[in-house]
């Protein structure tokens, strides 16, 4: 009955996450969920992530999490694969 997944790929490792959502309103908690799960994982803070424009990971709650995260965002060229 899932819509919608988040798939996340580690640049370095290649590693990857795919997670089933219900809603993509359910984007951001995840999101913070599973990055704090990697850095506490690899004991490493993460430092850039990049991301497509879907409004999802442009949200205010989310842009906030970043900021106060010191996390810097990367946006992908608007329609491009």
């Amino acid at each position: 009955g899932r819509r919608y997944f988040l798939f996340l790929i580690d640049d370095l490792s290649r590693y990857m996450w795919a997670i089933l959502l219900d809603t993509k309103s359910a984007t951001a908690n995840t999101v913070k969920h599973l990055l704090a799960a990697a850095e506490k994982e690899c004991c490493c803070k993460l430092r850039i992530l990049r991301m497509d424009n879907g409004g999802e990971f442009t949200a205010v709650e989310i842009a906030v999490y970043y900021a106060d995260d010191g996390i810097q965002r990367h946006y992908s060229a608007l329609y491009s694969p």
